[in-house]
């Protein structure tokens, strides 16, 4: 039964490999804050992104960082499908490929500020949302609770969590149930109750995708729905 759920995810939602990791070091760093969100300003006042100054000359900035230990799991994708999946949405202009070695030559020459790169990030984001969206059913951690990071050139991502607790819930749902988290996700990814209008304009909003701004590393940019399950702006969605 193992070998056939592990099966099932290769086929059926393009994983390769699963890594539970017990000991994530990381720094969550704050360099400076968006003007013009939370309160009102004068007339004329262009809302920006503004440094934390050190001094009134702005000569200098200063940054609160904060160190934590955490717990995570990364994703690989098939690198073969997430290839020939920009192929098949003529995203990249080669051939097939037809193993790892094609496959991660094909990824390492993709270079950022291009379509492909941008729409395999969107694969990637979008995916490492819907998992989100879903883990506190099987981590015990709410979506405020987990954070993500982006491997684009490698086709992989992480998922950690950003509790001051380490209560091992992912590394729960990595011995237990890893099958029934993403057959969630797949349920989770399909329908939305702001469709058609969500589907057909983004494929994501507050109710699908979204999570709060300070969880995810790309503020909520590069996200559709459509990206896997292929409907409306893209010839084939990759859980196809």
């Amino acid at each position: 039964k193992l070998e056939k759920d592990y099966n099932s995810l290769k086929n059926s939602f393009g994983i390769d490999n699963i890594s539970y990791i017990s000991d994530i070091r990381l720094i969550s760093s704050a360099i400076g804050i968006n003007r013009g969100i939370n309160r009102f300003y004068e007339a004329g006042f262009v809302p920006h992104f503004e440094p934390l100054w050190k001094d009134r000359n702005r000569e200098t900035f200063k940054t609160y960082s904060y160190p934590f230990e955490t717990e995570g799991i990364i994703f690989d994708l098939d690198k073969v499908k997430v290839v020939n999946w920009l192929i098949d949405n003529k995203l990249l202009n080669i051939e097939h490929v037809n193993n790892d070695e094609e496959a991660l030559d094909a990824l390492f020459h993709i270079n950022e500020n291009t379509q492909e790169y941008e729409e395999l990030k969107t694969l990637l984001h979008t995916f490492a949302h819907v998992l989100i969206r879903r883990s506190s059913l099987y981590t015990g951690l709410d979506s405020d609770s987990c954070s993500e990071l982006l491997f684009v050139n490698t086709a992989s991502f992480l998922i950690y969590s950003t509790s001051n607790i380490n209560i091992g819930g992912f590394a729960f749902v990595f011995e237990n149930s890893i099958f029934d988290w993403f057959r969630d996700a797949k349920l989770e990814v399909k329908d939305c109750v702001f469709d058609p209008t969500c589907i057909h304009e983004t494929g994501s909003c507050f109710s699908c995708l979204y999570l709060p701004e300070y969880v995810c590393s790309e503020f909520n940019q590069n996200l559709d729905r459509d990206v896997l399950i292929g409907k409306k702006r893209y010839l084939k969605g990759f859980w196809d």
